[in-house]
């Protein structure tokens, strides 16, 4: 897509100077408008990540505290019946007092009490939510799955199409593992370039199997990588071997296995358990069948359209 030169760059922050700038530059513009290409997962409606949200339930209720612990003039009290002496301050009696909330005060305030904007900040990640594919384009869900199944079911195996599966495999496991996958990327480099793996993902789970894989059974998995095998014959042990070799302490140890066909699903799944057990990583096979089944599901509505299937093919291996 061509950038167009010298179009304002609307207000931009510079951390650097702490103040907000602007200038000219090179920018995608479409129909006239200027528009910014970001990752979607990090787009989200930003009902939580308000100045006013933090203006009433962290910044007012900090210094609802202090006033009673300072005992300061806020404070009011009163007797109950047992004798017990209630006290208490009102955020209204905090905002007339010293917290008017303006952007100006929540800037000082910020300074110099940094901690707290960062427990506000954690818990607006915490409950803010991805977009969901649906809420980011006005294309019918069921018609980019059944186009994705017609794509792959017209792809001959072998190496004179193994660029354009690789492709396609890329577009269908972002579909059905968004948004705790994050970021594909075709062909990332390892070891100086010496070798590629066929596919690596970010990963953002907060909950489901992606985040059980390093929570609860403890397999690094920052990025989980793929590799893709348009064979007309099932996959065997160099193909294994060859994932196995992509993986790393940083990097990750665990990644999919995708193929066109499997026939000996069982035989398949025994060689990925012996490796497992020899600390080389977690391999889960997927053949196109597989993938079918989950863009089917993501058409009927589910979140985790993986979630049941890669579940019982790990617990198969981790248990043989």
């Amino acid at each position: 897509m061509p950038l167009t030169p010298d179009v304002p760059s609307g207000d931009v922050w510079d951390a650097n100077r702490l103040a907000w700038t602007s200038f000219l530059g090179r920018r995608l513009v479409v129909s006239g408008r200027p528009i910014l290409l970001v990752p979607k997962g990090i787009v989200s409606f930003a009902k939580r990540y308000t100045a006013k949200r933090y203006h009433r339930h962290f910044v007012l209720t900090y210094l609802q505290h202090e006033h009673l612990r300072l005992d300061s003039v806020l404070v009011q009290s009163k007797e109950r019946k047992d004798g017990t002496i209630r006290r208490w301050v009102t955020k209204e009696s905090v905002v007339e007092y010293e917290s008017p909330g303006d952007k100006t005060y929540l800037a000082e305030f910020t300074e110099r009490h940094v901690q707290l904007f960062a427990d506000f900040k954690a818990s607006a990640a915490y409950q803010a939510q991805s977009l969901s594919n649906e809420q980011l384009t006005r294309e019918k869900l069921t018609s980019v799955v059944q186009h994705l199944i017609n794509s792959l079911q017209s792809i001959p195996p072998g190496s004179t199409d193994a660029t354009r599966y690789h492709r396609l495999v890329i577009g269908i496991l972002e579909l059905c593992f968004y948004p705790a996958l994050l970021q594909p990327r075709p062909e990332q480099p390892i070891h100086d370039g010496r070798k590629r793996i066929d596919i690596t993902f970010d990963n953002a789970a907060s909950r489901g199997f992606f985040h059980q894989l390093h929570d609860i059974h403890k397999v690094p998995s920052a990025y989980i990588m793929a590799e893709c095998k348009n064979y007309s014959r099932d996959v065997k042990n160099p193909a294994l071997d060859q994932l196995a070799g992509r993986f790393g302490v940083n990097r990750g140890q665990f990644g999919f296995l995708v193929s066109r066909t499997v026939d000996d699903m069982e035989t398949l799944l025994a060689r990925c358990a012996d490796a497992f057990k020899d600390r080389r990583g977690l391999m889960i096979p997927l053949a196109d069948t597989d993938l079918v089944l989950m863009l089917s599901k993501r058409a009927e509505g589910h979140s985790d359209p993986y979630h049941d299937l890669l579940t019982e093919r790990m617990r198969r291996i981790a248990l043989s």
